[in-house]
């Protein structure tokens, strides 16, 4: 190859990288104003829609496999190296253990029961109390078509709370996949003798980083989820099916999970500010340049692999995509 074929390739591989770059920075999901604004909300739920609430939860729950654990776990952040021998990660309301761990068959993706029913309650009085400020839906620029859609649900609180409840689950869920697929990417990089830990190597950058994809999806960009799909529609079929929620057809369930995806990401950040970032920062999500640059493009391939159901690597565990190891315990 000549010296001008090695510049164009070298422009080529450039543009497609720069293509697939994430911004770097702090995302801040809504505008500071309307955050300061909306913060301070007090959101109450009536003691019939709790009750409703946690029903939904529970059948939530029931859909995976339980396990108990030995011990309480705290909310660790350890310094060093992580997807080692003995090292997983410590959310406030996940755990996920990766493929490297030295007990392998623990691998996998771990909602945490009771911290997440102590959570969701706070999310859901605040979100109970927002769908109902057209102030909100003003000032997030929310198309009529969509406040159409959220406002003749709100009518039918279970179906409501199911789509709530079901991409609260989804954000876990994507925070947590974010690490399995650090965890890929690193798998890469050091089969092909590059590095033998964690492409990110600071453990708080890296949950920075995880929560930022956690917000691209939940918003249903392009290349990141299904606007009227992903994680949260499956949990809402299976719901349906289980005749848990009214016989809503399929295409009504995924308009409405549409619309309420234009509000979701915002309420959800309005919360995690009030009760997760004020006592632990390093969960804002933010970007470093040296973070994007190194691997956004190989990130988001491996990403969109899992979106579709996937798994890019070979684990060595049956080789069964995370989405199949996905478990309740009661922490």
């Amino acid at each position: 190859m000549g010296h001008t074929g090695v510049r164009e390739k070298k422009s080529i591989i450039e543009t497609i990288r720069e293509k697939n770059r994430l911004a770097i920075g702090e995302y801040n999901v809504v505008p500071r104003d309307i955050l300061m604004r909306f913060v301070d909300v007090e959101g109450e739920l009536e003691e019939n829609i709790v009750r409703l609430s946690r029903d939904l939860l529970q059948a939530i729950y029931d859909l995976y496999p339980k396990v108990s654990a030995k011990k309480d776990i705290e909310l660790n952040i350890p310094m060093g190296h992580r997807y080692t021998k003995f090292i997983y990660v410590v959310d406030p309301q996940t755990l996920y253990i990766p493929y490297h761990y030295h007990v392998s068959e623990l691998y996998g993706i771990y909602f945490r029961e009771k911290e997440i029913l102590e959570d969701i309650e706070k999310f859901l009085g605040l979100a109970w109390s927002l769908l109902r400020n057209e102030r909100f839906y003003e000032r997030l620029r929310i198309s009529e078509i969509d406040r159409s859609d959220i406002r003749a649900l709100l009518r039918h609180p279970g179906i409501s709370l199911s789509i709530l409840i079901a991409l609260y689950i989804e954000a876990l869920y994507y925070h947590a996949l974010a690490h399995h697929v650090l965890e890929d990417v690193s798998t890469l990089l050091e089969l092909n003798n590059i590095d033998n830990y964690s492409i990110v190597r600071d453990s708080r950058e890296e949950e920075a980083f995880c929560e930022y994809i956690m917000y691209l999806a939940l918003k249903g960009e392009p290349g990141w989820n299904e606007p009227e799909g992903g994680f949260a529609l499956g949990v809402i079929y299976r719901l349906r099916d289980m005749m848990i929620i009214p016989p809503v057809s399929l295409d009504d369930l995924m308009r409405f999970l549409k619309a309420y995806r234009e509000i979701f990401a915002a309420m959800l950040y309005i919360h995690r500010n009030r009760n997760i970032y004020v006592n632990f920062r390093f969960l804002r999500p933010a970007i470093s340049e040296d973070v994007a640059d190194r691997i956004s493009l190989a990130f988001r391939s491996f990403w969109i692999s899992h979106i579709y159901g996937w798994e890019p690597m070979e684990v060595g565990i049956g080789n069964v995509e995370i989405l199949k190891r996905v478990y309740v315990i009661d922490l």
